[in-house]
């Protein structure tokens, strides 16, 4: 009686445990409305922004962008956006991959406490952030997984947007195989309602 007493006691603080620390986890998921339609619809506005973010980029820089050569695909563009690592500050070592700093988000973003909770905000989307279908398809962003080891790819992080939506920085990688490719980072602003690309930099290169 004792043992099964314990085995029960064992389990009860167990699922106590589990409903608390998803109740945790619950509270960390972004929020962009007091309410559920606004929370949907502030959401949806953010991944149009993203959209037209990609799209700016992929138009402006379109030298670097290569997907066909004679004729045959090359590279495509990964079909869904990687999110991002917010370190503290910068270290003597390299940058690695998905890595922000703080020290960059309040040089081109982060100039008011808005901004910081909008930051968090983006950080906290547990779900994964597709391209939009258009981008994908126009983009070479759909094809076929057998050529996944064949073929190069870009790869978009989430941008990382001010609160007015009018700032944002967004990494982005090239890799052509192990240990080949290269990073950039780019920051744009919204100028006359159009995303303007304002420095590229790289980060990395293998």
């Amino acid at each position: 009686m004792k043992q099964a007493y314990i085995i029960f006691t064992f389990s009860f603080l167990s699922l106590f445990a589990s409903c608390t620390s998803y109740t945790d986890r619950k509270s960390e998921v972004a929020k962009f409305g007091e309410t559920e339609s606004e929370h949907l619809q502030g959401l949806e506005d953010l991944l149009q922004e993203y959209s037209a973010i990609i799209e700016a980029i992929l138009k402006a820089d379109s030298a670097y962008f290569h997907f066909v050569e004679d004729g045959q695909q090359t590279a495509y563009l990964k079909p869904y956006m990687h999110p991002n690592v917010i370190n503290d500050y910068k270290e003597d070592e390299p940058e690695v991959f998905m890595e922000i700093y703080w020290e960059d988000l309040r040089e081109y973003v982060m100039t008011s406490e808005a901004d910081s909770i909008f930051i968090a905000e983006q950080t906290n989307i547990r779900d994964t952030v597709y391209l939009s279908e258009s981008i994908r398809k126009k983009h070479y962003g759909i094809h076929h997984e057998n050529k996944l080891t064949t073929l190069t790819s870009y790869e978009f992080y989430r941008p990382v947007l001010s609160a007015d939506s009018k700032r944002c920085i967004v990494n982005m990688d090239f890799i052509c195989g192990h240990w080949c490719g290269n990073g950039w980072r780019y920051t744009l602003e919204k100028i006359n309602g159009v995303w303007t690309i304002i420095s590229k930099d790289p980060t990395w290169i293998a």
